[in-house]
């Protein structure tokens, strides 16, 4: 039971606080919308291109791979140059950006397309996918069409140039064999035309079998020492180059390639290329002191040094075995110092013919094979998935999502709001909270009055007119004349009850009515009680004494004075002052609205008359206690219209001469604290609180909340029983606290808000 009704507490809160957390919802939902549109970042679409990268190398290379670095580190290796400088130079050449005739030179001294490139290097990037050798190429820009083609240029051209790269050797080797063989066919012809001329002149003499033998081993001798002699110059170059490198970082293009050189040397050679071209990428975004950059340089030492070492034991080699072949030619030579001349010169003609042509023959053979490789070049890089052209944008903003997500946020804070709104809520709202906190029974619960009630009593009576303020002022202040049906009009037949049953043991005939402040309906109160006990045949009195604010003469139409002040300074006869049916319908109520219900020719009203400077005066004359005592003998029932005991002491002043008082209580606006010093008052003052009538239950203003016209706003202040102007500053805190709150959690849920949206700054 418990749990039941905590959830029927919850459930009433969350009802009576509906507007606010409904404004806080859609506030939040429509500035979430509004923020979310307007900071809508441009549109970014992007397309990717993978390569496959599958290294290729023979025993030797594999293993000197696994000594220097990782497979991971050359993909990584591979990722950086995809990006750097000379590709996308190469990348800005190929989409018309730079023009394809303007050198490496002039490209890399302007400063326009240095910023060129620049900015296509912030549009692409490269990543390795995972733990494959697989390479993501992915750009961006906001056009899916160049994203796309610079995706695509960038994986051509960067497969391009590995592919250049991987078999420049090849490159480089047939070059080479193709400008010896040009030599070495030179020589041939000449060595021809010699020998010719030679049998032509001395008619093709013939040598012994000794001689033949001698000149054969000599001619032996001498191409190896040629050959040796090729390979040790060969050799020298390669090392003079070798030793300049040393002194300092040699260029990209610089190549330590030759004929004849061992497998080792070609491979540490292909790496010296890589990281060169590593090297020169990477000063194009750092200086020669950067840590990445002096590590490539530690490994471009240790290679050139490797480099150095073994060309400087080859040389070593080379050089014994030259010694060791111009030994053997000197002997052979010596010994055929005494043969013939002209034979002698036959045959070195022949052997070198014969040593042209098959050096001739050798390189023929290299060149086919040199074409033959790069023919069938490596490609190490494959491009495995093209680019596409981007259909949607990649930071594609979803209004529509971020708004029903702030509208959610918004909720939340709305229902944070609420309850912090009933937290903050001193007031009183319930029954059972108000007879506990006063110690007091609650005589009576008024509530709100049903609009379309005043509506049809108004239309029965022509007072539809909104401009017609005083005939609506009274169909609401006095519903148990004019809404005799009403469940407002029973409620006060409820207090009527109540005091007849109070009567039963005691007598009641001069009863107060007064509330804690003002505003609380203590005047609407009194006069539908008067009314209700009018048409049960009482003949009730209703003595106006709230002289700071009277409104009793004005509600029924009659003018002020004379009333009770004037009786109380012998300017007036008690009876001529005291208004009677005949004089309501002799003022502005017409006879339709006196007779609309039996009763009001039991109804005595007394106004409040002159209003004086002094009203506690006026109550403490002895002339108003003898007032009380002949109105007591000659009227059923005297109901007196007090101020607010808070406002004002008249309360303590006539407290002694009253038989009871009755509190009225607005719930839901009245702080408790001032229902508590008021409530104390009365017990100082020794008077008798006979109840309370609680007033405006479920936060509702008694009477009709709902003006006519929207623009009349006095109207509906009037219609509602509030002047909002008039309030003291603790109600209109009270009163206004929801706002406060409100506009508070506003502020916050926007802070909130800015957090959420993310990239959008304010």
């Amino acid at each position: 039971m418990e749990y039941d009704i905590n959830l029927k507490t919850y459930w009433l809160v969350l009802k009576r606080h509906k507007a606010l957390i409904m404004l806080i919802a859609l506030g939040m939902g429509a500035v979430t919308t509004l923020l979310t549109f307007l900071n809508r970042p441009d549109p970014i679409f992007e397309s990717a291109a993978t390569v496959k990268i599958e290294k290729s190398s023979t025993a030797t290379g594999v293993y000197l791979e696994a000594i220097s670095w990782s497979g991971a580190d050359y993909l990584e290796t591979q990722a950086s140059i995809i990006t750097s400088y000379p590709i996308l130079e190469k990348v800005a050449a190929d989409l018309g950006k730079i023009s394809p005739e303007l050198s490496s030179t002039v490209i890399r001294t302007d400063p326009r397309y240095i910023a060129l490139i620049m900015e296509l290097k912030a549009k692409v990037k490269a990543e390795r996918e995972g733990t494959s050798n697989l390479i993501n190429i992915t750009a961006q820009d906001q056009s899916p069409r160049f994203a796309q083609q610079l995706a695509s240029t960038m994986a051509r051209v960067y497969t391009e140039e590995h592919t250049a790269e991987v078999n420049k050797r090849t490159y480089d080797a047939r070059k080479f064999i193709e400008e010896q063989l040009g030599h070495v066919a030179d020589r041939l012809r000449k060595a021809e035309e010699a020998l010719k001329e030679f049998e032509e002149t001395n008619h093709a003499i013939s040598l012994d079998n000794q001689t033949s033998t001698m000149l054969s081993r000599l001619a032996q001798s001498e191409t190896e020492a040629l050959a040796i002699d090729k390979q040790k110059k060969e050799i020298s170059e390669a090392l003079t180059r070798l030793n300049s490198a040393l002194l300092s970082p040699p260029s990209a293009t610089s190549s330590f390639l030759f004929s004849g050189a061992p497998e080792l040397y070609n491979t540490l050679n292909s790496k010296l290329v890589t990281l060169l071209m590593q090297r020169e990428s990477l000063l194009l975004n750092y200086t020669a002191e950067h840590p990445e950059v002096k590590s490539v340089d530690s490994q471009l030492a240790e290679i050139l040094r490797n480099l150095n070492a073994t060309l400087k034991e080859q040389l070593d080699a080379v050089d014994k075995r030259l010694n060791a072949a111009q030994d053997t030619t000197a002997d052979i030579e010596q010994q055929l110092a005494e043969l013939p001349g002209k034979g002698l010169m036959l045959e070195r003609l022949k052997r070198e013919v014969q040593l042209n042509g098959n050096i001739y023959s050798l390189l023929e053979n290299k060149l086919q094979e040199a074409r033959i490789m790069e023919a069938s070049k490596i490609e190490e890089v494959i491009v495995v998935k093209p680019a596409l052209e981007p259909i949607a944008p990649t930071n594609h903003t979803s209004v529509a999502a971020k708004g029903l997500a702030g509208l959610a946020m918004g909720l939340i804070m709305g229902l944070m709001a609420a309850i912090l709104s009933e937290a903050m809520n001193t007031s009183l709202d319930s029954v059972e909270q108000v007879e506990k906190f006063t110690s007091l029974d609650v005589m009576a619960t008024v509530g709100p009055l049903d609009r379309q009630d005043v509506m049809t009593t108004a239309r029965a009576l022509n007072r539809d007119d909104p401009a017609d303020t005083k005939g609506l002022r009274r169909i609401i202040h006095l519903p148990a004349h004019f809404l005799p049906g009403s469940r407002v009009a029973e409620s006060y037949r409820e207090i009527m009850a109540a005091l007849r049953l109070a009567a039963l043991d005691r007598p009641l005939k001069t009863i107060a009515f007064t509330s804690a402040s003002a505003d609380e309906g203590k005047t609407t109160a009194i006069l539908n009680t008067a009314i209700a006990l009018a048409q049960a045949n009482y003949r009730v009195l209703v003595i106006e004494a709230d002289m700071r604010q009277p409104m009793i003469a004005s509600w029924f139409g009659l003018p002020p004075t004379p009333g009770l002040t004037d009786i109380m300074l012998n300017a007036q006869d008690r009876y001529q002052a005291i208004r009677t049916i005949t004089d309501l319908i002799l003022g502005d109520m017409q006879v339709e609205e006196v007779t609309l219900t039996p009763g009001l020719d039991n109804l005595f009203i007394l106004p409040c008359g002159t209003r004086p400077a002094n009203p506690s005066e006026i109550l403490f004359n002895r002339k108003f206690q003898n007032l009380l005592k002949n109105a007591s003998s000659r009227y059923d029932m005297v109901l007196i219209d007090l101020p607010p005991i808070l406002a004002s002491a008249d309360t303590a002043i006539i407290s002694s001469h009253i038989d009871g008082l009755i509190l009225v209580y607005k719930a839901g606006i009245t702080e408790r604290h001032l229902l508590r010093r008021a409530i104390d008052q009365l017990r100082q003052s020794k008077t008798n609180p006979l109840g309370i009538v609680m007033n405006s239950t479920g936060r509702k203003q008694p009477g009709f909340e709902q003006g006519h016209d929207a623009a009349n706003k006095p109207q509906r202040a009037l219609q509602s029983g509030l002047t909002f102007i008039k309030k003291p500053p603790a109600q209109l805190w009270q009163g206004g606290n929801r706002w406060l709150i409100a506009t508070g959690t506003a502020l916050v849920a926007t802070a909130m808000l800015w957090s959420f949206l993310g990239g959008s700054q304010p």
